[in-house]
């Protein structure tokens, strides 16, 4: 039968009336098969959010038939399509070019899947979430929209309770930084949390930590302390390394560039977290994790001098090493840091190399 009706190719096609048509097939077709038509489903789904985008503005009734067939197909969907359909989901929130109808679907969808696939979602939070974040300052409102009203149904899938009663602050900071984040933060900082902290909770705060740590904004010093000692208080003791991991990449870089800070405070305080980091994750979790494997060299190669390290940039952070006297002196407090952590038979190991 689906050979015969061809589908995919009238998707393709330029017959607005037959594509119209198709796409109510493709309803019909996955409320009555469900799951055995996902093969098709995950083929289907990138022509239809291509059509939302193009034909949805001019022609209400094409875009009620494509919410329609988009609803029948996530309602049946199991983990396995999802894992295949995510790519062009999140691909569509990410590209400007595509229609703001087709972006605000794709948002639509990603927050629908705290219902379908919630345990699913707990393990790939790290990719779903930061297009969600950036959807929040999206050119159209109704994108906007839909990405607050996404990231507030994801409350779902988060494990600590301290965190959810805390979701409608978050979610302001992280469409209105400039507005909110100083709020946010100090909410965060002066909350008893009496549960772990989730690998998905922590993916909700990442971007949100991770910007305040960039900040170079005036009077972002505060905020800057703020966020790292947020860090510390996760790395001590209410987060699991395993949780943890995942957000070092990120995190890290951010944490080393607050070394280079002109206040003196920002650098001891963030050199103090890299120490207690590098304490969680490699000496008391005995994990491997390249981002802490590689701080120790880097910092001595930056004390040395030898230019081989480059700052992380980002469009926050613009800038690049100039190995200044502040540098160095950050750098320095992060290296007694990084080998109080380790031990002493690493700091002799260190001196003999030296």
């Amino acid at each position: 039968l689906m050979p015969r009706l061809n589908l995919l190719e009238v998707l393709q096609g330029d017959h607005k009336v037959i594509k119209q048509g198709a796409i109510q097939t493709c309803e019909l077709l996955a409320r009555r098969l469900g799951r055995a038509l996902e093969p098709y489903t995950v083929a289907w789904l990138p022509y239809i959010l291509q059509i939302l985008g193009q034909e949805g503005g001019s022609k209400p009734e094409v875009r009620q038939c494509c919410l329609e067939a988009m609803d029948a197909m996530m309602a049946t969907a199991s983990p396995a399509a999802i894992r295949r359909l995510l790519p062009r989901l999140v691909g569509t929130v990410e590209q400007e070019s595509e229609g703001w109808r087709s972006r605000a679907a794709a948002v639509v969808w990603l927050g629908a899947l705290t219902v379908a696939a919630p345990a699913f979602l707990r393990a790939h939070l790290g990719r779903v979430l930061p297009p969600l974040v950036s959807a929040l300052g999206d050119a159209h409102g109704q994108v906007q929209q839909a990405a607050r009203h996404a990231l507030g149904r994801y409350g779902r899938v988060l494990r600590s309770p301290e965190l959810v009663a805390l979701l409608p602050i978050l979610l302001d900071a992280l469409a209105d930084p400039p507005t909110h984040a100083t709020k946010a933060l100090e909410r965060l900082l002066t909350t008893r949390f009496a549960h772990l902290v989730d690998g998905a909770s922590l993916a909700l705060l990442e971007p949100l930590l991770r910007r305040a740590l960039l900040d170079r904004s005036a009077g972002a010093a505060d905020n800057k302390r703020r966020a790292a000692q947020i860090l510390a208080n996760l790395a001590t003791s209410l987060v699991d390394p395993i949780d943890l991991t995942p957000s070092l990449p990120s995190l890290l870089p951010a944490l080393r560039d607050c070394l280079s800070d002109p206040v003196p405070l920002v650098r001891s305080t963030a050199a103090r977290v890299l120490g207690m980091l590098v304490r969680r994750v490699a000496i008391e979790d005995g994990r491997s994790c390249p981002p802490i494997d590689s701080l120790l060299p880097n910092l001595l190669a930056e004390l040395r001098g030898s230019g081989a390290v480059q700052k992380p940039l980002s469009p926050l952070n613009p800038q690049t090493s100039t190995n200044s006297k502040v540098d160095r002196e950050g750098c320095a407090q992060a290296l007694s840091e990084t080998l109080a952590a380790f031990g002493p038979e690493r700091i002799r190991l260190v001196l003999e190399a030296e």
